[in-house]
């Protein structure tokens, strides 16, 4: 009875291990696309560290 629990728990555990792998493969594509179309806007940048 107690094997049964354990390997229904370990093979759980392998498939949300896969799923968030996977997962974070396809947001890791989304947000380097959307970092990659983004302007860099050092102006401002500068102005706050003139502040100083």
């Amino acid at each position: 009875m107690n094997w049964i629990v354990i390997v229904l728990v370990v093979v759980f555990a392998i498939t949300l291990i896969v799923y968030l792998i996977r997962q974070n493969k396809k947001d890791e594509k989304t947000v380097v696309e959307f970092f990659n179309r983004e302007t860099p806007d050092h102006d401002e940048e500068s102005e706050l560290n003139n502040e100083k």
